[in-house]
């Protein structure tokens, strides 16, 4: 797709000093270009989190829903080192993070805190094989993709506060600005709903509880 963009760079300048007609790279359709990923709803989030019967299983859920993390990241994270309270902080190392690059995540605006007040540190840490086995098949009793709750976290996340930038995300999410846009653009634009967005990241213990 880079390479693409860059001969058609030349073609509009060859077109412009009018070396050519038009731009035959126009004719050329690339499937995906703009992807837009499954986004699920509050409600769902909240089913899920019902569903749950562990506390290990609630909290695997609320990391992926509320940090936007991977699978992998989840499963590697150490959140008692991790974690700056105070600062309001989680820090994902770079033998956790799957580009290999440290970074920080700024939980204050998340329901993670009122999580793990209620769950106890210990359940984020003792997230396990069968903790991910646990999470698959909640999701696969509540008809959704296993990834679903990362694309619902960065595109909410994006929306939420009059639209984080792409390069902001990028940084948050461990994922570079272009595949932010070109995976999640399509997906903004389509769930533009920012009371659905601040509803997302406002779950906490006393919602599942009712």
């Amino acid at each position: 797709l880079n390479r693409l963009r860059r001969i058609k760079a030349v073609l509009n300048y060859a077109i412009k000093k009018q070396y050519l007609q038009f731009d035959p790279t126009s004719l050329i359709k690339i499937k995906g270009d703009v992807r837009n990923p499954e986004i699920i709803d509050t409600s769902k989030l909240i089913a899920c989190l019902k569903r749950a019967r562990s506390p290990q299983a609630k909290a695997f859920l609320i990391l992926k829903s509320q940090l936007g993390l991977r699978n992998s990241e989840v499963q590697n994270l150490d959140l008692k080192s991790a974690i700056n309270t105070e600062k309001k902080l989680v820090v994902i190392e770079p033998a956790v993070s799957k580009t290999g690059k440290r970074r920080l995540i700024d939980y204050s605006d998340t329901s993670l805190q009122p999580w793990i007040d209620f769950l106890s540190m210990d359940a984020f840490t003792e997230i396990n094989d069968k903790t991910l086995n646990q999470y698959t098949c909640i999701c696969r009793a509540e008809k959704i993709p296993n990834n679903a709750f990362r694309h619902s976290a960065i595109t909410y996340w994006i929306i939420k506060d009059d639209h984080h930038s792409y390069a902001e995300c990028a940084l948050r999410h461990g994922n570079s600005p272009a595949m932010i846009e070109k995976n999640y653009m399509g997906a903004v634009n389509l769930k533009n709903d920012r009371s659905e967005a601040l509803k997302w990241y406002a779950v906490t213990p006393d919602i599942i509880q009712h």
